[in-house]
């Protein structure tokens, strides 16, 4: 949870670097520390398995929609490739929020489906 953490404080980072808001000493002092180097690795794997390892469950159950899936894995490859070009960065943005939209869409549609058992 803590690396994650890092993660979304490593983009707020390359964001406000992007825009101008930081210059690029300020980014590599903040790469310099060993701890934040360590644990957004660790962070930034588990991100990329947690959306190909979900989105390759949600194919193989078939309880939603496989094209979700597909978007799912998709998200977890614009998350490697979003540090080449500001354009994957946004990808990666569309990318997961059309997933968890389409989740969140899909476990609505079939919610009177589901039985409360006693």
């Amino acid at each position: 949870m803590i690396a994650t953490l890092y993660t979304f404080m490593d983009t707020e980072r390359r964001l406000a670097w992007r825009t101008g808001l930081i210059t690029e000493a300020q980014m590599e002092q903040a790469q310099q520390i060993s701890s934040f180097a360590i644990l957004l690795a660790i962070g930034n794997i588990s991100i990329v398995l947690g959306w190909i390892i979900f989105g390759f469950g949600v194919i193989r159950t078939g309880l939603f929609p496989r094209a979700l899936g597909m978007i799912m894995m998709l998200t977890g490859v614009a998350f490697v490739v979003r540090d080449v070009s500001l354009v994957f960065e946004y990808l990666f943005a569309i990318l997961s929020v059309t997933a968890y939209g389409w989740l969140g869409w899909a476990l609505w549609k079939h919610a009177d489906e589901v039985k409360a058992t006693p």
